[in-house]
């Protein structure tokens, strides 16, 4: 069993080796057994995004979602990492009049959006970032409905003593089979908890979402997989990987090239992590791990080859180089 990350791509330049990524894999089925690692499947992994199905659990499970009549959009973006384009800033908007809140509620922060053309639309006309640009703004809206339908306070509700973080925490736990006094808490970009869990036990937290006994696990997954563009955004894997599939292959990016998926035919969970937090890195490793254990078929990658195998152009926009998964999958007796 691995105890470093290994090599996962090469950064190719005119045909030299000019870098490489180190990364770590695990795959485990919804039983907890251990199939597939490259690495370290132990490695310390901050869930960053990847916990954001978990977070969303309790706006299910409460009633909120229902008390609200949120709609299957609005349920799908609490769980994304959203580009910031309009149509996403207008579900967001959606959630928060309906729970009687404006935007000023979100303590997500503000940042340029993740969506390129719409980040120069705002320079164009003089304007700046709002909350709703944020990619977290949807899962905090998620968390505002929830603490409004509880009677929380919603001031403070990214706070890691606050009652709806110390439920979250709890089912973080549950999906990660890890003890909550075991799960170390740090503060994500966004402002609210993050955990960090064994990269395997991510993984297992991700085949759980497959668990068709759960009728809040599936209602959450329905909705993502209906809805890909609100789990993304355009031209983001996220998003890519549930339309080419079809639904059955759900994945969540978190920061610092950490990665969730969920193949819900073998009901198998993968967890991956770049240990540069490398985005370089990571759709490439996203992309072979999957054809690897044979989950996408043959025009399924040819769909994702984009980012299978990202092209490296100079500032004149000439293709000068490719970044290639080099990696290989062992397997294990569990």
């Amino acid at each position: 069993m691995g105890t470093i990350p290994l090599q996962v791509v090469e950064v190719f330049r005119n045909g030299s080796v000019e870098s490489v990524h180190r990364g770590s894999i695990a795959v485990v089925d919804r039983s907890g057994k251990f199939l597939y690692f490259w690495g370290n499947p132990d490695f310390p992994t901050v869930m960053r995004s990847c916990a954001k199905p978990f977070q969303a659990m309790p706006l299910l499970e409460s009633g909120a979602a229902d008390h609200f009549r949120l709609s299957q959009k609005e349920i799908a973006i609490t769980t994304g990492s959203i580009s910031g384009q309009e149509f996403q800033q207008e579900t967001v908007s959606s959630i928060l009049e309906k729970v009687g809140l404006g935007e000023a509620s979100l303590r997500c922060g503000t940042h340029r959006p993740f969506h390129v053309p719409t980040a120069e639309r705002l320079d164009v006309e003089g304007k700046k970032p709002s909350l709703l640009h944020n990619n977290c703004a949807g899962k905090h809206a998620g968390m505002l409905a929830t603490c409004v339908f509880e009677k929380w306070p919603v001031e403070t509700y990214m706070e890691p003593n606050h009652p709806l973080q110390q439920r979250i925490s709890e089912k973080v736990s549950d999906f990660t089979g890890v003890p909550q006094y075991q799960i170390p808490i740090s503060i994500d970009g966004c402002g609210v908890p993050t955990y960090q869990v064994p990269l395997r036990n991510l993984a297992l937290s991700f085949a759980k979402l497959t668990d068709e006994g759960s009728s809040s696990i599936m209602r959450l997954m329905e909705c993502a997989r209906k809805h890909p563009e609100m789990i993304a955004g355009e031209g983001r894997i996220c998003t890519d990987l549930i339309k080419v599939t079809k639904g059955r292959v759900f994945g969540k990016i978190g920061a610092e090239g950490v990665y969730g998926i969920s193949l819900f035919e073998k009901e198998w969970g993968i967890g991956i992590k770049i240990e540069d937090g490398s985005l370089r890195g990571l759709t490439p490793t996203v992309v072979e791990v999957l054809r690897k254990l044979n989950a996408i078929t043959e025009r399924e990658f040819d769909l994702l080859k984009t980012y299978h195998q990202p092209k490296v152009f100079n500032y004149r926009r000439e293709v000068v180089g490719r970044v290639r998964p080099t990696f290989d999958l062992e397997t294990t007796n569990g």
